[in-house]
């Protein structure tokens, strides 16, 4: 088997989710291959079922032991099935006679022959142990619901003794019960009443459990009644199943209650009455009255159980008493007791759930020591513990442990290395974590789709969250809240807020009722985009949506209004927050203090901060940073050094940003010496320069034409792992093309992209390797996009082939902005070059990208050629709700473009790629006019 760490370095670009989603293990892993030079095995049925038929003392032929080593459960099936039809005594001894070998076990396919024949044979004792054998060898529902056909349809044999009709059914609902199937449990409990049979307390209490276990205690009652009505009393398994369910529906005063009633009515609580109460209040909060429970236990004659103790351990690791949990340990071992897995992992969950891994890694140890083997949930844990703490290597090396252990890795456990690769922004290294899933037979469950959604729509890869959606869906696995929302988030920062409204039809659709986060999202975004009418009638439609505004959806409309200017607004929805009893908090006061600054309000401002301190809320580091800045734009740096005193002295640390603003402050004076000494005392406080420190800091430096000096900060930024950004390069742009220029042409840092020359561009990359930095992919797709956007497509091109040579290729981003330029200048062939050329190398284009080709063919008349390259792009794992929402709404029908959008709509009904109910529903919506096609369509 290849290493995980194989794996996971292996240089790979295709990290389009439909790629990575595709792969398989290969057969050719199989530890089991047939040759040719392998005989076939002979039936061995035919010589069997004579020795059955002939030999009475058939256990001693000679020939039995050869024939039985290739038996199967088939074949004992198809024993019974050939003529002439063998004794049924003789068959029930070769049957039990097989089943002690160490070679073979029955199956649910070996019984149910068996049943039959015995039924017809009317042998009710013997047809009774082989139906209690075939149930209680059912390991899934489905086998249980294939036994109960066989089990129930042999069960009108009319068995003389109705104690053991009685077994019969009791046996069914316990089997049923296994796997929580109610339903079914019902139909047969109906079945027995109508068959005249009398439950017993046992037939009650199999009822009353699988109610109790789903937290039905309602329905739970109903039966305890007929246990009543019938005659019976209930005993401690009654009591501590109706404990169970309360405790399980979260009622913990009624669990007590009856826990209660049980020493009222003389009936003996067990160990198990304790444990289950014990866990119902640890998992409600009370600790305390759990750990005064169990102190009572010994009293009681009950001696506490493993689960006792692992319940009260993972309690109060949960409540990181770690102390108290290992003195709970301690205790355990006190009583002669060994530590089980289950006990150890309470523990090293705990650790791990309190950031202690090291802890946890030590536990671990001393586990192996004494003698228990940790199993794969213990690794999981830990895998989880040390990707929360951002050590992914330490996390990897550890799967590759186990895996060369030879434990079967849960997908829980990747489903960890999953989600640390996503909270890094590291999807490559996620994805190619499905390709050793793959290789070891692994499937994603949910759980991992949702973690790569979110972690795509996190870096900005909608199209790819999309297209994983879609992938989720075929795989017959349902999203959660949080991947709708994080898809919501997604389009919302892309600006693409028709596609989050999309989204919110869609996510009806499913079933899944949107949540407070859901409209917060909503709403900041509309607020972030200046459609504050839009946010505000969003606002007021919550309460038809049954949807309680928190303080999340108040603050998004507040600080929308403040930063649109409307204070008056902002003002009286924080009245309406008030009134509905939901308290501003510093976000709240920290938005309607920059409004007032932004107006230049300044005495409201502080007005505001004085409310804000005389209700109890600190200023937090944002406020003081809007009085700074605030003070800064009026001109009174002295204003500002005061304001910041006052933060300093009030116990509030000053953070990046504060710094930063004073740093801008000096080097607009030109004062870059004082603007150092702010930088020295940044460093001294402990708080490390961010790009916009770096930033305004170059800046100021090329004011000053001290250009030495802003690249040797370009080098200490690149030394702090920080990135140019685009502003950074404008900033460089903007001073050497000042320098270059004798008549000193005064250019912004926004305009430099529209004049600087090529030349000019080459020459700070130049300077860039002269002061000791490396160029990077990264580097060039911040200046190609920025190339790309302003049209300059020539330009961007020689970027790309000094890029190449210099041993670097392509990547995504890269090649989305060449794509979209060469649209924008209407050069369609060129586009199409570089979107086949993606493909090629393993990418997935944009999806913006085929909206921005395809619309555009269209305008040219050349429909033929984007219905080739739609019906291209439908078979590269797209989302096909996103495919309408994007190219056929928002590139076609908002170009009027009628026909070449039935036309498409049409191929995909033919590739059946229609998108949802919802979709259509949004067109026949938005544009009546296509009711009579999509009708058709639909109906197609």
């Amino acid at each position: 088997m290849r290493r995980c760490s194989d794996f996971l370095t292996t240089s790979s670009n295709l990290t389009a989710p439909h790629l990575l989603l595709s792969r398989r293990p290969s057969s050719s892993s199989s530890s089991q291959t047939l040759t040719l030079d392998d005989p076939p095995n002979p039936n061995p049925i035919p010589l069997l079922h004579s020795i059955l038929l002939s030999d009475p003392n058939w256990t001693q032929n000679p020939n039995l032991p050869h024939l039985t080593l290739t038996l199967t459960p088939t074949h004992l099936a198809s024993l019974l099935q050939s003529q002439p039809v063998l004794n049924p005594k003789t068959a029930l001894s070769f049957y039990e006679w097989i089943g002690k070998a160490p070679n073979f076990r029955h199956s649910l396919h070996s019984y149910a022959p068996l049943l039959s024949l015995l039924v017809r044979s009317n042998l009710h004792g013997p047809a009774d142990r082989i139906r209690i054998a075939m149930l209680k060898s059912c390991t899934s529902a489905e086998d249980v619901r294939f036994a109960l056909d066989h089990v129930l349809g042999h069960h009108r044999d009319r068995h003389p003794d109705a104690k053991h009709v009685l077994r019969r059914y009791n046996s069914i609902l316990v089997a049923l019960a296994k796997f929580s199937m109610v339903g079914d449990m019902v139909r047969v409990y109906r079945r027995m009443r109508e068959d005249g049979i009398l439950p017993s307390v046992f037939t009650y209490n199999a009822m009353i459990n699988a109610y109790c276990k789903l937290g039905k205690v309602s329905r739970a009652n109903v039966h305890l009644g007929s246990l009543f009505v019938g005659g019976h009393e209930p005993d401690t398994f009654t009591y501590n199943s109706l404990v169970l369910g309360y405790c399980r529906g979260m009622e913990v005063d009624e669990a007590s209650r009856v826990f209660g009633v049980m020493k009222e009515k003389g009936c003996r609580r067990d160990e198990f009455s304790y444990t289950i109460l014990i866990d119902g209040l640890c998992k409600n909060g009370q600790v305390g009255e759990a750990l005064k429970l169990f102190s009572e236990m010994e009293g009681c004659g009950c001696r506490a159980n493993a689960h006792t103790y692992c319940v009260l351990v993972d309690a109060l690791c949960k409540e990181n008493r770690f102390e108290e949990a290992e003195g709970m340990m301690d205790e355990y071992d006190s009583k002669g007791l060994v530590r089980n897995v289950v006990m150890y992992n309470s523990l090293v969950g705990g650790y791990c759930k309190g950031g202690k891994v090291d802890t946890a890694l030590k536990v671990v140890e001393s586990m192996v020591e004494k003698g228990c083997k940790p199993d794969s949930w213990t690794y999981t844990m830990l895998i989880d513990g040390l990707c929360k703490e951002g050590r992914l290597n330490e996390a990897e090396g550890l799967l590759s442990e186990i895996s060369k252990k030879g434990f079967v890795v849960r997908v829980a456990t990747y489903n960890a290395l999953i989600d640390g690769y996503c909270k890094k922004g590291n999807m490559d290294a996620a994805f190619k974590i499905l390709e050793v899933m793959a290789e070891n037979g692994c499937e994603l469950d949910a759980q991992s789709y949702n973690e790569l959604i979110h972690g795509l729509c996190r870096e900005r890869k909608m199209y790819k969250g999309m297209a994983l959606l879609s992938t989720m869906l075929e795989s017959g696995l349902s999203p959660n809240i949080v991947a709708y929302n994080s898809l919501i988030q997604g389009h919302s920062e892309e600006g693409d807020i028709d596609s989050a409204f999309r989204l919110l039809k869609l996510m009806n659709g499913s079933g899944l009722a949107p949540d407070q986060h859901t409209y917060s999202l909503l709403i900041d975004a509309l607020c972030k985009a200046g459609r504050i009418e839009e946010a505000s009638a969003l606002f007021d439609d919550l309460d038809q949506s049954s949807i309680k505004a928190n303080e999340v959806i108040y603050n998004a409309l507040i600080h929308g209004q403040c930063k649109k200017g409307e204070i008056d607004a902002a003002l009286s929805t924080l009245e309406k927050m008030v009134s509905a009893g939901c308290l501003p908090d510093s976000y709240t006061y920290n938005a309607l203090i920059g409004g007032f600054f932004s107006e230049k309000k300044l005495t409201e401002a502080m007005s505001i901060v004085n409310d804000m301190v005389e209700r109890g809320v600190e200023p937090t580091v944002v406020t003081y940073n809007i009085l700074i800045n605030g003070m800064v734009k009026k001109g009174d740096l002295g204003d500002a050094k005061r304001i910041f005193e006052q933060m300093v002295s009030s116990g509030c640390k000053p953070d990046a940003c504060t710094y930063t603003i004073f740093i801008h402050a000096y080097c607009s004076e030109g004062n870059v010496e004082e603007a150092e000494n702010v930088i020295e005392g940044m460093i001294k406080a402990g708080i490390s320069l961010d790009v916009v420190a770096y930033n305004s800091f170059i800046d100021g430096c090329g004011n000053m034409g001290l250009l030495d000096k802003a690249f040797s900060a370009l080098k200490r930024m690149a030394d702090a792992a920080y990135e140019p950004n685009y502003q950074t390069y404008s900033i460089f742009l903007k001073h050497l093309f000042k320098r270059n220029h004798a008549e000193k042409i005064a250019v912004s840092a926004a305009e430099i992209w529209k004049v600087v020359h090529v030349d000019t561009i080459l020459e700070l990359l130049d300077q860039m390797i002269a002061y000791g930095l490396t160029l990077c992919i990264s580097n060039y797709q911040v200046l190609v996009a920025e190339l790309c956007r302003r049209g300059r497509l020539e330009e961007a091109r020689i970027l790309v082939s000094r890029m190449k040579e210099s041993g670097l290729s392509l990547n995504e981003a890269i090649y989305t902005s060449l794509i979209n330029c060469c649209c924008s200048l209407q050069l369609y062939r060129e586009a199409s070059t570089y979107l086949y050329s993606m493909i090629g190398h393993g990418y997935l284009p944009h999806i913006r990208s085929y909206q921005l080709l395809l619309s555009g063919l269209c305008d040219h008349g050349n429909v033929e050629k984007a219905k080739l390259v739609f019906s291209y792009l439908l078979g590269r794992g797209y989302n096909f709700d996103e495919i309408v929402w994007t190219i056929l709404i928002d590139g076609l029908l908002k170009k009027d473009h009628f026909h070449a959008f039935s036309e498409m709509l049409s191929i995909m009904e033919e590739r059946q790629c229609s998108p949802s109910p919802e979709t259509y529903a949004l067109l026949r919506k938005e544009y009546p006019s296509l009711e009579n096609g999509l009708q058709k369509e639909m109906k197609g």
